[in-house]
């Protein structure tokens, strides 16, 4: 599967300026970079849990054995200097 993420990834760093006809810009490393943290870990009743940690702000989507999405948490903090 992280292959899978790495091709996805690389995928939208080839995106060129305007990919979407509306004058879309091309995607940031620093957003690529922030992407590629996401942490998968397995749930105890069959799922996966996908995380998010960075800079100050934490994310996490379970995702049920059935594929449905069970919780979505989310805590953002204020990190100095960020905008």
């Amino acid at each position: 599967m992280g292959d899978r993420l790495d091709r996805r990834l690389a995928e939208l760093a080839d995106l060129p300026e305007d990919w979407n006809g509306y004058g879309a810009k091309r995607i940031t490393l620093e957003a690529l970079d922030t992407a590629a943290q996401l942490i998968f870990t397995p749930t105890s009743p069959g799922g996966v849990q996908i995380e998010l940690h960075v800079k100050g702000a934490s994310v996490e989507v379970e995702i049920g054995p059935d594929g449905r999405i069970l919780c979505v948490d989310f805590d953002v903090r204020e990190v100095a200097g960020d905008e």
